[in-house]
């Protein structure tokens, strides 16, 4: 949020509109969390209704003008490196795999290779930065990226105790259920996915322009 706040021409935009708006969805998901609501899996289960309109509302927000416009003020180093957090997120569930909190196929000694991406962000980051950074290698990044997102999310509903369920071994996928665990879905998940997105549309802009060097902030 402060590199957002950083880098805005508006700030004070990010302080009426941004920062309140994800401050109230933190809380609102962190309350649902807490009221035990999502902990039911029966038939239809409520995490993956709220999961699924998270992910839609991500996607809609990642492709609305205003939003647009928005994010071209922020620089292509910053939506890169941003992604970095998914290297100690990947560390933390390999621990929680280890405790038998998690479902072991949720972490990279499973199935679950997105550690990738977080080691990947900080030097492609760099390349970005001191404009040196091709525009293949975006896009390998990116794609990378997105497709190891896609993995793991896969991996988790069909780790859920629902119909949908293909990962059958203990402990199924219950703990982003609960607080502050929700937190993964509901707000690290739904960062990534908006970073590959906002990549995506970069990406297809710069086939029609000059190779993606951004000025440095």
């Amino acid at each position: 949020m402060f590199g957002i706040w950083r880098f805005s021409k508006d700030r004070s935009l990010v302080l009426r509109r941004v920062l309140p708006g994800a401050l109230l969805w933190a809380t609102l998901t962190a309350l649902i969390a807490k009221s035990g609501f999502l902990t039911d899996f029966s038939t239809p289960p409520k995490l993956m209704f709220l999961v699924t309109f998270t992910l839609l509302l991500t996607g809609i927000l990642a492709f609305l003008r205003p939003v647009r416009a928005f994010m071209d003020q922020v620089p292509l180093w910053f939506i890169i490196g941003i992604n970095f957090f998914r290297l100690p997120l990947e560390l933390t569930m390999h621990l929680a795999a280890n405790e038998g909190i998690m479902p072991p196929q949720m972490s990279y000694s499973g199935s679950n290779l997105d550690i990738i991406t977080g080691c990947l962000a900080l030097p492609t980051a760099w390349l970005a930065y001191t404009e040196r950074l091709p525009r293949i290698g975006l896009r390998l990044f990116n794609i990378i990226g997105a497709t190891l997102l896609i993995n793991v999310l896969t991996i988790a509903i069909f780790s859920m105790p629902t119909p949908f369920r293909r990962f059958f071994n203990d402990p199924p996928n219950v703990w982003i259920a609960d607080f502050p665990f929700v937190w993964l879905p509901t707000i690290l998940v739904p960062i990534a996915l908006f970073s590959h997105l906002t990549l995506f549309r970069f990406v297809a802009r710069a086939r029609h322009s000059a190779p993606p060097a951004r000025k440095r902030t």
